[in-house]
């Protein structure tokens, strides 16, 4: 073979793998397009109000303002002491802040944003949501192509672009990396780099890499400053690491052990440091434990309780991943054949699924959820993909033969050279991705109207009205609905909570601001009465 030729085999990757990843990609960007920029509201859009409100926040006053903690008040002095999305004991000098997350996820919009000199906006940040997600699609594509032993630089993988297309097209994936971003959404696209480098360490033996160690604990470093999950996958990677080296007495594997220990305690350390600077240790603790009490596993006052909430994590799978979940069911009935064929499917499913099952079990109820489930993507997507390449109705007979022995089961869809079984094969790819499609929209519907028979614009229209009406030295006071975020971004003003004028003018005579407008919501109707101290 000559030199150009191997040059050419080489670069299959850039030269046609890119272009179908990207085509796949465009058609799920399109069939999301009905659903981007209509107003915020349903389906956990409040997590995207919520991250605007914060890069808006900084954008308004500077992130160094607020040593850059993500701050859920906006500048004004009337917006200060009101608390809207965060814990009353986190505030300094009128300022709360929202601390359940590192801050990661929220550093990278305001940062583009600053660059680029686009406004914080929903669209805006949508349209990042999705080219993040093209970088996973790609880290998928290379993480199937490389438990599945193919050589993504010479060939393309048809397995790998199935995993590529479920993850793009499931009911999950469609709608949390386009309209609902937060670090539970945007941790995706980090673990994804992060689990192709620790893949590439095991199985190709890059241990004594400096280059591939210092992406390691890059990669672990920013999955961990974006979402807790990252010190929950460099644990698993720890344990597979430190089983080499005690058990194998691998030796090599001690600085990736190391590694894998010292940068997710660090990490974490830094982040309790750093929000810590807010208002003490002691508030802190505070705030983590009321937070867990309300998002963990303990504490179940009734047996029947616990049944509900593993009940609501069921159907969030049933309806995140229901075109995908029948092939577990091949997966596992072809369970030897497979392990046999790809061994490292198994180290592959315990860097995926142990995180995420350690997840579930710590934060149970923050998995009712359903972005909570998002976390599972990676391993049914993949799965699902081998799990198609070992139906024995999709394995054809070569060319000269009656027989396909269950070794070569796996070499369907283009494994091999010879590919009699592709077309038959992407049949059902195509379905369950036509299937992920339908429940997507039967979810998200498109229109004005959400499928419980409420208007998407409602939050809007209200936030838009206190924009219109309050004054920048009027304290904002709502009766009526609750106070979501998708009021406060829209209103961008902070907003108070009340029953009635005498509320109102009590909290107004403890705070700077000596004048409010009261915005009432009956129904349909709008209107605002003038307040003074």
């Amino acid at each position: 073979m000559s030199a150009s030729q191997i040059a050419t085999d080489r670069n299959v990757f850039w030269r046609k793998t890119i272009w179908w990843l990207l085509a796949l990609f465009l058609v799920s960007a399109a069939l999301r397009i009905p659903n981007l920029n209509r107003p915020l509201s349903k389906h956990h859009e409040f997590c995207t109000a919520l991250t605007l409100i914060i890069v808006q926040s900084w954008a308004d006053e500077g992130i160094a303002a607020n040593d850059f903690n993500p701050s859920t008040t906006f500048s004004l002095p009337a917006d200060k002491f009101i608390n809207n999305c965060s814990m009353d004991t986190m505030q300094r000098n009128g300022n709360f802040y929202y601390l359940s997350h590192p801050p990661l996820a929220y550093y990278v919009p305001y940062a583009v944003f600053k660059i680029t000199g686009i406004a914080p906006s929903p669209l805006a940040l949508q349209l990042l949501n999705l080219f993040f997600e093209f970088i996973t699609i790609v880290f998928v594509y290379l993480i199937a192509s490389l438990i599945l032993q193919n050589d993504w630089k010479k060939s393309i993988s048809i397995p790998a672009l199935i995993a590529a297309s479920f993850y793009l097209f499931l009911p999950v994936t469609l709608w949390f990396h386009s309209n609902a971003y937060m670090a539970d959404m945007f941790v995706q696209n980090l673990w994804a780099p992060a689990l192709f480098i620790s893949l590439k360490i095991f199985m190709e033996r890059k241990e004594k890499s400096v280059s591939w160690l210092i992406a390691f604990a890059v990669s672990i470093f920013l999955m961990t400053y974006t979402d807790w999950l990252g010190a929950l996958f460099s644990g698993t990677v720890f344990l597979s690491a430190a089983f080499l080296v005690i058990r194998r007495k691998e030796k090599s594997f001690i600085p990736l052990t190391i590694i894998a220990a010292v940068v997710p305690v660090l990490t974490v350390l830094l982040v309790l440091f750093q929000y810590a600077s807010i208002n003490g240790w002691g508030t802190l603790m505070y705030c983590y434990t009321q937070r867990y009490a309300e998002r963990g596993s303990l504490n179940w006052n009734h047996f029947s309780n616990l049944i509900a909430v593993l009940s609501q994590v069921g159907f969030n799978y049933l309806a995140s991943y229901a075109p995908v979940l029948p092939l577990l069911a091949v997966f596992l009935f072809r369970w030897k054949v497979v392990t046999e064929k790809f061994p490292d499917l198994k180290l592959f499913i315990w860097l995926t699924l142990v995180p995420v099952l350690l997840d579930h079990f710590l934060f149970l109820r923050y998995a009712v959820q359903d972005f909570g489930v998002l976390k599972a993507s990676f391993f049914l997507s993949i799965s699902g993909a081998v799990a198609l390449c070992m139906l024995p109705s999709l394995r054809v007979p070569p060319k000269g033969g009656t027989k396909q022995s269950p070794e070569i089961a796996a070499d369907c869809f283009g494994l091999h050279p010879r590919n009699d079984g592709m077309v038959l094969g992407l049949l059902p790819a195509v379905v369950i991705c036509i299937a992920g499609t339908a429940i997507y929209y039967y979810i998200n519907r498109p229109g004005e109207i959400s499928l419980s028979g409420e208007r998407y614009d409602t939050g809007q229209k209200i936030g838009l009205f206190i924009r219109e009406q309050a004054k920048p030295d009027e304290v904002v006071f709502l009766r009526g609905p609750d106070v979501s975020p998708q009021i406060v971004y829209y209103a961008r003003r902070n907003i108070k909570e009340v029953r009635s004028e005498a509320d109102a003018k009590n909290f107004l005579f403890h705070h700077p601001a000596n004048r409010g407008i009261i915005i009432e919501v009956k129904k349909d109707t709008l209107t605002f009465i003038p307040l003074s101290e």
